[in-house]
Order: structure tokens, then C-alpha cells, then sequence
């Protein structure tokens, strides 16, 4: 049977991290190479830390494809080609590279620095034919062309740098999360991914894991309901009750943000027993009663900002909810809600994409009223993917 496989790269100051997803195995492998401190190592640096994986795991990854951002927002000059990945003879993947050229002097050894992953657009052979996922939900795959996408995470002064890689499946997405340092090193550890909700895509939902992100003004608030989190939910809110009450609701997240409780409950047992179908409509119940608490404590300003991903948003769209918001707060207009924002372009007439729209920014982490918010500084970066059933674009 054809397999496939997806190539991730973290570069992180000093050494690069390379992760091989074989769909079919569910492994990861990982590598790390010497120092690359110098652009004129560069090229020469991600060439051995290929031909080291491709020994020790007995492949033959001819080019690993990704897009570099560095935090303090250097140009960059991009190429685009096509390439091909074969493993052992006999998996291909066609994808659209860009190449990267980096300016002189412009990679320092303490940069922070955030990969991107590029798009793949994978071609289904069988409608029996399933990709399976590191949190093993099974996926019914007719046979039909499957979109994908990726998204780079936002970069902190107190945190290392992380990367998001979205591999869109029919209507379902991977993800993996991000967060403060602690919380993210051990979601990679565990290869812990995220399903999410494609008409919600601010509420990402699995069997096991939910996170919903609230974007508040100026400051975006992540809340992660995380391993525990949905069997919580399931055993103590919706197993003996048709609705949640809002001081159950406090009660939720009050554990979910004590980092303390946090550390000491995270190995608590997966498996809700859960359909996708049924935890959707628990958590979209659940995440109502949450926004009524949080906008008394927040004055969140509008409920689209929540919804987003829904049909008729637009760049246009978000760039005024976002801007309008700042400037009645008194904020420059050309300060953004860190980190990404997704959502779904759907149109017709011209058959349906995604656009994500990518906002890389310094941002300083603190804990406040036992809630972890993140306040933008500045927007270093700024990026629009666009992605439809034949293309796919890197838009600077």
C-alpha cells in the first residue's frame, strides 16, 4: 500500500529538530544537528541533518520544505519549485516548495526563531484508505482531494519558539497547541495533537482534548482544556446535567488556569468515551456559558470575534473588528492580537479555500487573576495563505 509522509522542521537558534510523520506507523523521529549560527552554514547544516535522518531511519527525504520567520522581521526572498519526497521507493508527495534566502548577518545565534511548515496537498488512493492520527480518532476518507494547511505560532520573550502544523483531512484538522513553555514541551513529548472544529475553528475539539481561544480587544486569552480536560467535563458537568450553570463554569476554568493543579492532573487517564458529534454539541454548550462569564470579566467586544471562521468572514472583515477595537481602547492601529487567526474563506462560484492570516509579534506572558494573557507589543511579521483546491500561496 502507498504511504505518505510529512516532513516538519523546528529550528530553534542553534539546532534544528526534524520530525518524519509516517501516517501509517504514527512515529515520530527526531534529530538534532550541530550549531548554525552562520547564513553561510545554512544550506550546508539542513543538507547533513537530512542525510542524518535518511541514514538513521533508512529514507530517502531528497528536501525538507519549510518557511522561516525570524522574530525581529528580516525580508525574505522566496523561490518557488517543486520537489518530490520518496521514502524507501516508495512513497511520493508532490508539494510546492519555497526556498528561503536568507539576508546577510541576519541570523543571529539568539534569534528567536519559528518554522513554518509548507502546505501539502495529498491525493487519496482508496476510499478504504485511512490516515491514521497521534491521538488515534479514526477518519473516514472518501476519495476525494484532501486540503491542507499550516500555521506558524505566535513567538515570546519567556518562551521558546514553537510551530503549529495543520493537516486538514475531509473535515478534520491536527494541530498541535501552543502555550507557555512547560505546557508545549510536554504536548510535544506526548505527540499530543488536536482535532479541530472546521465550522468553529476557534474551538478545537477531540476525544480527548479541547482548546478554545478568545480573542479579548487587544489581548488574546488562551484557555486550554487539555488530557484531563474533556474527561472532566464529561464526568462532572454533562454526565448528570443538561446545561452548565455559570458557577460551574468558573469552577472549570479556575482548574484549568492554576498551572499548580494543572501539573499535578495532567496524567489523568484519555478516553471519554465520547462520539466527536456528541463532545462537539457538550463543548459548544459548554463554551456558551463560558463567554457569558468571560465577557462580565472582559467585555469581550463582540461575539464575531469568536466566530469568525464562519461563511461571509473576511481579511477585510477581521482587520476592521480587530482595528476598531483598538482604537477605542486608544491603541495604535498597527498593533495586532499576536499569534494566528484562522478562518474559512467559502465562496461558490469559485470553489471553496482556506485563508489563514498569520500575525507574528513579541509578545510578554504574565499570569493575571489566575488566567495566562498574552499582550502584543508588536506585529513583526505579517502573512496571507491562501489555499484552494489547485494552488497553494505564501503572500508577504
Amino acid at each position: 500500500m502507498t504511504k505518505k509522509i510529512n516532513a516538519i522542521v523546528i529550528l530553534q537558534a542553534n539546532k534544528i529538530e526534524l520530525r518524519i510523520m509516517e501516517t501509517f506507523e504514527k512515529r515520530i523521529f527526531q534529530i538534532y544537528s550541530s550549531s548554525c549560527d552562520e547564513d553561510s552554514k545554512y544550506s550546508k547544516f539542513i543538507s547533513e541533518s537530512i542525510m542524518q535522518v535518511n541514514k538513521k531511519f533508512s529514507l530517502n527525504i531528497k528536501e525538507i520544505v519549510f518557511v522561516i520567520l525570524i522574530a525581529k522581521g528580516i525580508k525574505l526572498n522566496l523561490e518557488k519549485r517543486f520537489s518530490t519526497i520518496e521514502v524507501n521507493g516508495k512513497i511520493s508527495l508532490e508539494h510546492i516548495e519555497k526556498s528561503i534566502k536568507i539576508e546577510k548577518d541576519s541570523l543571529k545565534q539568539n534569534d528567536q526563531v519559528a518554522i513554518l511548515s509548507r502546505p501539502y496537498k495529498y491525493e487519496v488512493l482508496s476510499k478504504n484508505d485511512q490516515i491514521a492520527t497521534f491521538n488515534e480518532v479514526p477518519l473516514d476518507i472518501e476519495a476525494k482531494e484532501l486540503k491542507t494547511y499550516s500555521v506558524v505560532s505566535h513567538i515570546s520573550s519567556s518562551i521558546y519558539n514553537y510551530i503549529i502544523n495543520l493537516c486538514e483531512n475531509a473535515n478534520i484538522t491536527l494541530k498541535t497547541i501552543v502555550t507557555d513553555s512547560h505546557l508545549n514541551q510536554y504536548l510535544l513529548d506526548n505527540n499530543s495533537f488536536l482535532i479541530e472544529n472546521k465550522e468553529k475553528s476557534l474551538i478545537n475539539i477531540n476525544e480527548e482534548s479541547v482548546t478554545i481561544n478568545i480573542y479579548n480587544n487587544n489581548v488574546l486569552i488562551d484557555y486550554h482544556i487539555l488530557s484531563f480536560g474533556t474527561k472532566y467535563i464529561y464526568e462532572k458537568i454533562f454526565k448528570n446535567h443538561d446545561s452548565i450553570t455559570s458557577e460551574e463554569a468558573k469552577k472549570i476554568f479556575s482548574i484549568y488556569t492554576d498551572f499548580n493543579k494543572f501539573n499535578s492532573e495532567k496524567q489523568v487517564a484519555l478516553n471519554s468515551n465520547l462520539t466527536l458529534k456528541k463532545l462537539n454539541q457538550y463543548t459548544l454548550l459548554f463554551f456558551e456559558k463560558i463567554f457569558e462569564e468571560f465577557n462580565k470579566k472582559f467585555s469581550l467586544v463582540s461575539r464575531d470575534t469568536i466566530y469568525l471562521t464562519g461563511e461571509g468572514s473576511s481579511i477585510l472583515d477581521l482587520e476592521k473588528i480587530i482595528n476598531s477595537n483598538f482604537e477605542k481602547n486608544g491603541i495604535d492601529t498597527k498593533c495586532h492580537v499576536n499569534s494566528f487567526i484562522t478562518y474559512q474563506l467559502l465562496n461558490e462560484e469559485k470553489n471553496s479555500y482556506m485563508a489563514t492570516k498569520y500575525i507574528n509579534s513579541m509578545i510578554d506572558t504574565k499570569m493575571e487573576n489566575n488566567f495566562l494573557i498574552t499582550k502584543p507589543l508588536k506585529i513583526l511579521q505579517t502573512y496571507e495563505f491562501i489555499s484552494n483546491t489547485s494552488e497553494n500561496y505564501l503572500i508577504s
